[in-house]
């Protein structure tokens, strides 16, 4: 069964910090002689997009793009980072069939119980990246804090707007246990998804798993995750995912350590 709980974080910069030396996976990279790029399309998409009801702005702002095999078809999963839905697509030749698209809300997987509330009003994730593993899907937001922005219509009220952070989606959900409240940001979380067959025999993704990938950081006492800046301020911004050799690796847009990004390990139970 998947787990990843007890999670001990592995950095992969951390011969950086100690030698000076940095990690440059594109560096090495080379490709056959002999090898052909060639160009795919789908058709159908924005098709697909009106009949599942997300909206135009879906197709706009996508951010990821994972593609899995079921039986005998290929299905495309796409995610969006200023909404709340996946979008599983199964395709036929080069197009994708729109008929049987399926649309799912992430928040109302995860949190639809009742000691949950507020899940209605969050109306982006900010997703930033998609990956799957057997029959496991993950998908990744982008944990970041951001400023807000000046009005200019006051000097004292701009300062301290330039001093408050947001996280990525402004509104928290609320986990309510013991008469006691807390606030879960959406943009924190990884969410682990399980693909399994419906009564059709047609895949279905169901909800596995969620983990905070802001406090794990903070947990394992991370160079990159010590302190709240914003993203653009170097602060923490996860920008993809990739699982290889039993690892859940998380590329990181910001913070950059002497001009490289980083990348953080999670090893796989």
């Amino acid at each position: 069964m998947f787990s990843i709980k007890n999670l001990q974080l592995i950095l992969l910069f951390v011969a950086a910090l100690t030698n000076l030396a940095t990690y440059s996976f594109a560096t090495d990279l080379a490709f056959p002689t002999n090898t052909v790029v060639k160009r795919t399309t789908f058709s159908g998409l924005t098709e697909t997009i009106a009949q599942t009801g997300v909206g135009e702005k879906f197709i706009t702002d996508l951010s990821g793009v994972e593609l899995f095999h079921w039986q005998s078809e290929k299905y495309l999963v796409l995610a969006s980072d200023e909404g709340c839905s996946l979008l599983v697509v199964p395709t036929s030749g080069n197009k994708l069939v729109v008929d049987k698209a399926r649309s799912y809300h992430l928040l109302e997987l995860f949190f639809s119980s009742n000691v949950y509330s507020e899940v209605a009003r969050v109306k982006e994730l900010d997703l930033e990246a998609l990956a799957i593993s057997g029959e496991y899907l993950f998908a990744t937001a982008s944990a970041s804090t951001k400023r807000k922005k000046p009005k200019g219509k006051s000097v004292s009220k701009d300062h301290k707007r330039l001093t408050t952070l947001s996280r990525a989606c402004k509104k928290p959900i609320i986990l309510t246990l013991n008469g006691t409240d807390k606030e879960i940001y959406p943009s924190d979380l990884l969410y682990v998804l399980k693909i399994v067959q419906d009564r059709r025999g047609n895949p279905l993704l169901k909800s596995h798993s969620v983990f905070n990938l802001r406090a794990s950081l903070q947990r394992a006492k991370a160079y990159i995750a010590t302190s709240d800046k914003p993203s653009k301020d170097n602060g923490l911004d996860v920008e993809g995912i990739t699982v290889a050799n039993h690892e859940l690796l998380l590329g990181l847009r910001g913070p950059v350590l002497r001009g490289h990004a980083l990348v953080a390990s999670y090893p796989l139970e």
